[in-house]
């Protein structure tokens, strides 16, 4: 009896919860009580490994359910864009057919800025892509702004297959633009620079807006 009660029952308990573990799939605690000895420690040190197992698999379900959730808002902000372009091309469709020459070419000069923007989701892109996205985002400005700004370009030909984060130039160049070009009233320049140096690709813009404070 003494044998039955502190060695074999408990034994068997233990050898229950591991075969129900396999059967179901999911750790399983072992509930039944267990003797103050080194198989009750035995089971105690299963039950922690059993809790631990089974809070590192709901913290890697949690972490699969957001990276679902993250997939599903990018592609939920990618089919906007998609919508806007193809509306953009339906409409300039109807501008060539009125012969509205200035609103055909603002129509595919953004419907190319999109096109390129999307980037068929692709986080980095070849420099080339990145400029061309530049140069449709300040041609667009231009149709607001009328002549307040020049455009330069002084690119090495090595640079234009180097990868590049997308949109790395965009803001630089709206900063321009609002921080520089426009509050200075005036006719201005800006210039987009690209060498190849020992740590890679250096890229640079310059305006001639109002600048800065030394601070």
């Amino acid at each position: 009896l003494y044998v039955q009660k502190n060695i074999t029952k408990p034994i068997l308990a233990l050898d229950v919860s591991i075969e129900r573990t396999k059967a179901e799939g999911w750790l399983t605690r072992i509930e039944e009580e267990m003797p103050d000895d080194e198989i009750g420690r035995l089971a105690e040190s299963y039950n922690s490994m059993i809790d631990y197992m089974n809070e590192l698999f709901e913290q890697l379900l949690r972490e699969e359910e957001n990276i679902r959730k993250a997939e599903m808002m990018v592609l939920y902000e990618q089919i906007k864009p998609h919508f806007l372009y193809n509306t953009l091309e339906t409409i300039r469709y109807l501008a060539i057919q009125e012969d509205a020459v200035q609103v055909r070419d603002a129509l595919e000069t953004l419907g190319s800025f999109y096109r390129n923007f999307l980037s068929k989701g692709k986080r980095e892109i070849p420099f080339w892509d990145e400029l061309r996205i530049i140069q449709d985002y300040l041609a667009l400005q231009k149709l607001r702004y009328g002549d307040s700004f020049t455009d330069e370009y002084e690119i090495e030909e090595g640079t234009l297959d180097y990868m590049v984060p997308k949109l790395i130039l965009q803001p630089l160049v709206e900063n321009s633009i609002y921080h520089g070009v426009k509050l200075k009233g005036e006719h201005c320049i800006i210039r987009v620079t690209a060498k190849m140096s020992e740590e890679g690709l250096h890229v640079s813009i310059y305006d001639t807006g109002v600048g800065m404070s030394e601070e």
